[in-house]
């Protein structure tokens, strides 16, 4: 038995007894069966690292990142070649025609291809979701959303009930309520203890999720009881709500007063406010801040404008969508 050394690393090289002539291999056990069946497998691998998806995934990531054109070109041919009907491939596809921007609608219409041929594989729904938000085409990102729910068991639950929040949180934004409260809801009741803590094993989540169901319903003209707005109240407080980035403070201080407003505390529903307004002006004028007033992202100055807007609603006794508050707790 042959060892080598690489610092302290002791390893065995199994074709040293080969090379050093210990033992060689006779002709006739060249020509066994099973050996050439070996012989056989070990070149389809290669072939196939050489040309499969995995190789060509990684070629795809050299060719962006080097902005290599040639490079580019020759592996999308090879993709269409080869995995015609892969989203993988179709998607790779399009990311490449976006490298240098010359393909025009070329790089849209294969990420919408790849979503077509794998609704669940989720980057094409990640990309075609920014674009349609970007040119402001939500019916887009609704009909991306109810293609992928209407898979039904093929979806697992965590998938299910992403989709569910961007569909939910887009109809917020554009005044479907009845229609997000039904998402919100469901979404609830698909809850299973470890979607109620985030990664820092914080209730977010689960606040989070109370949150939306109840504001949702209450958007929607649907009783909400009081007892609700409360255990959301209590969910707030246990929170360390005041001592995460800015940008989380300001969401949820935002947030949080209008269930303060619901159950008669109009002076802590103003504080918090007043807090959020102090939180954002911390941050960067680039960055953005979920408003749940929109149900959306927002930059720096229209997140503090409106916030003052809530402010000023609270002045005049009611919520800035005109439901009034009751009469003895507008102070």
């Amino acid at each position: 038995m042959t060892t080598y050394t690489h610092i302290s690393n002791i390893s065995y090289w199994g074709l040293a007894s080969l090379t050093e002539q210990l033992f060689v291999l006779d002709e006739e056990f060249i020509s066994n069966g099973l050996v050439l069946d070996h012989l056989k497998l070990c070149e389809k691998v290669t072939k196939f690292n050489s040309g499969g998806l995995d190789f060509l995934t990684d070629q795809t990531e050299e060719a962006i990142e080097n902005d290599d054109i040639e490079l580019a070109d020759r592996l999308s041919e090879k993709l269409q070649t080869n995995f015609p009907c892969r989203a993988e491939a179709v998607f790779l596809r399009s990311r490449l025609a976006r490298l240098d921007g010359r393909a025009g609608n070329d790089a849209l219409i294969l990420a919408e291809q790849a979503f077509e041929l794998d609704p669940r594989y989720t980057p094409p729904f990640d990309f075609l979701r920014a674009h349609y938000r970007r040119v402001k085409q939500t019916d887009k990102i609704e009909q991306l959303c109810e293609r992928i729910l209407a898979l039904g068991p093929c979806l697992s639950r965590t998938h299910r009930s992403e989709v569910l929040t961007t569909l939910a949180d887009l109809r917020m934004s554009v005044g479907k309520y009845e229609q997000a409260a039904d998402h919100y809801a469901e979404i609830l009741r698909m809850a299973v203890p470890e979607d109620e803590l985030d990664e820092d094993g914080l209730p977010l989540p689960q606040m989070a999720n109370a949150f939306n169901a109840a504001e949702s319903s209450r958007r929607a003209g649907r009783s909400v009881p009081i007892g609700i707005w409360k255990k959301i109240i209590t969910q707030f407080e246990e929170f360390p709500a005041h001592s995460g980035t800015p940008n989380m403070t300001a969401n949820l201080c935002q947030a949080i007063h209008i269930a303060y407003a619901m159950v008669g505390d109009v002076s802590t529903a103003k504080e918090n406010l007043r807090k959020a307004i102090k939180a954002v002006e911390t941050i960067n004028d680039l960055e953005t801040v979920f408003s749940v007033r929109d149900y959306r992202f927002v930059n720096r100055d229209e997140f503090k404008a409106s916030t003052e807007d809530l402010l000023a609603a609270l002045d005049r006794g009611e919520l800035w969508d005109g439901m009034k508050l009751p009469t003895n707790t507008a102070t």
